[in-house]
């Protein structure tokens, strides 16, 4: 049904034959414009393109995680979503779960920074950063001697600062451990060290094998 624009004076005016809006009612979507005189109805020949707000976002949760974590983003009109980025790199997928709320995940490649939705209107930032952390997926062997080479698999491993067995240090990059590239680390397993996890430290953060 048509929606009206409202009062003559307050959200429209009529002067020599033009109509001028001074805004658009709640609701309004895109669609022809309906002008209603004494003399009649007459409507345009083509639609009005009503564009959504620009896209708020308030809160995230969590805001640290690892690659294909997810995360939940709260703010405003999230209407005709068309984009969520991690500092600039396209979410792996994302659902709008309402005008409020998008769930999403931390795609590959994805770094600390701001998240932000957009939509066929405009784009939004967060003040928040989410910060991208190690995340170990797979590491061989499973079992090993001091000495042994463990071949890590997992994302964000760029930057590595650290690379722990159980909480004892493998040493200093080049000597204790090579970072093959953002998804390899090859660790010697040190003097000292016990059965448990293995860590993984960058400037943004440490992430742990399960």
């Amino acid at each position: 049904l048509p929606i009206s624009i409202g009062v003559q004076g307050t959200d429209y005016t009529v002067a020599s034959g033009t109509i001028t809006l001074k805004k658009l009612p709640a609701g309004a979507a895109t669609a022809p414009i309906v002008v209603t005189t004494s003399g009649g109805v007459v409507a345009s020949s083509y639609a009005f393109t009503v564009l959504p707000k620009t896209p708020t976002v308030t809160a995230l949760s969590p805001t640290v995680g690892a690659v294909g974590a997810t995360v939940v983003i709260t703010g405003t009109e999230f209407f005709n979503v068309t984009n969520v980025t991690f500092n600039g790199t396209s979410a792996l997928s994302y659902t709008v779960n309402s005008a409020t709320q998008i769930t999403a995940i931390v795609p590959p490649g994805g770094t600390t920074g701001a998240v932000t939705v957009t939509n066929t209107g405009a784009t939004s930032a967060t003040t928040q950063t989410f910060t991208v952390i190690p995340g170990i997926s797979v590491f061989a062997p499973l079992t090993g001697t001091i000495g042994t080479v463990v071949s890590i698999h997992g994302t964000s491993f760029t930057g590595a600062t650290s690379v722990k067995f159980n909480g004892t240090s493998a040493g200093v990059a080049g000597v204790g451990y090579t970072i093959i590239d953002d998804t390899h680390i090859d660790a010697t397993v040190p003097a000292g060290t016990s059965s448990g996890h293995i860590t993984i430290t960058t400037p943004s953060g440490t992430g742990s094998s399960a």
